[in-house]
């Protein structure tokens, strides 16, 4: 069987919830005789900013089928489904993408807000710090402080590096906000840099506010990607897949999509039982769903 790949607009459809695992047999799909459900994730979220979407896919296999769907939450026009099934009897194999990627349009976002937020700390910041100019020492102690607390508050407490976030939705807004009051608050230091002077810490303020708003810019138009793409026999070409943005060298070798596909909850879990599951059910039949299956009792 090829695949079935259908979108359509379903008026009255409730929103997708990522925080669970989204039954697609019996609920949008009907089984075919005999077939239940053996294990659900919620592997992607996926983005798209022409059409203003947000879409969470929803990865089943069944001991008959392997299914997947990608519900929208909200968009332009009304919600929609995506949905692509295939035989389990037919796949062959599975190829999974996880990493970073560059997100252009972050970067430009991130600089544009950034060039509007980090004067208006400074310009803030500098009622409260007027008092302590009269004492330089004090004053320029202050500031380090201040920038070392901003800094630790946006990468130091409790967080997770990029590569690591499992939903689409993450610290990285907040991150970019809390630097930028460091830096608005540090620029009231490096803005003296010019006329540099002995024991003055105008110049590595600069140098050090420069390296760290690079630093925040990159991290924030890094974002985490996913891709999944089931093959089955006799084929070369995916017939079910989730799309995302593939590094340079592989560029040309997938189609490309207007949806940007990111890690959910399960990505993790995907990449860890996906092949295992589909194998034993295929080679092992009952035993092997058996293994698998969450809930015995169905």
């Amino acid at each position: 069987m090829g695949m079935a790949h259908i979108a359509y607009s379903i008026s009255k459809m409730q929103s997708p919830n990522p925080d669970c695992h989204c039954m697609i047999l019996n609920k949008s799909i009907a089984p075919a005789e005999g077939e239940f459900s053996v294990k659900s994730y919620v592997c992607t979220s996926l983005r798209s900013l022409v059409f203003n979407m947000t879409a969470y896919g929803y990865l089943e296999i069944t001991n008959k089928r392997l299914l997947l769907q990608e519900l929208s939450g909200h968009s332009l026009s009304t919600p929609h489904i995506i949905h692509c099934e295939v035989p389990l009897s037919e796949v062959a194999g599975i190829n999974i993408y996880r990493a970073q990627r560059f997100n252009g349009i972050r970067l430009l976002a991130g600089t544009l807000l950034l060039a509007g937020w980090v004067p208006a700390v400074a310009v803030l910041s500098n009622v409260p710090l007027l008092s302590l100019q009269s004492t330089p020492a004090s004053y320029q102690a202050t500031v380090w402080l201040l920038f070392a607390m901003a800094v630790y508050g946006a990468y130091g407490f409790n967080r997770q590096p990029v590569s690591h976030r499992q939903h689409a939705k993450d610290g990285s807004w907040k991150e970019l906000l809390l630097i930028g009051i460091g830096l608005g608050i540090i620029s009231t230091l490096a803005k003296d840099a010019v006329s540099y002077t002995p024991f003055s810490s105008s110049l590595p303020a600069l140098l050090v506010a420069l390296a760290t708003m690079a630093y925040a810019l990159v991290r924030f138009s890094q974002q985490a990607a996913f891709s999944l793409r089931v093959h089955t026999r006799g084929s070369h070409l995916p017939v079910m897949k989730v799309t995302a943005p593939v590094p340079a060298s592989h560029a040309g070798k997938a189609p490309r999509s207007t949806m940007s596909g990111q890690p959910a909850k399960d990505s993790l879990l995907v990449i860890k039982e996906l092949g295992a599951l589909i194998l034993d059910i295929q080679l092992l039949g009952e035993p092997g769903i058996d293994k698998w299956r969450i809930n015995k009792s169905i």
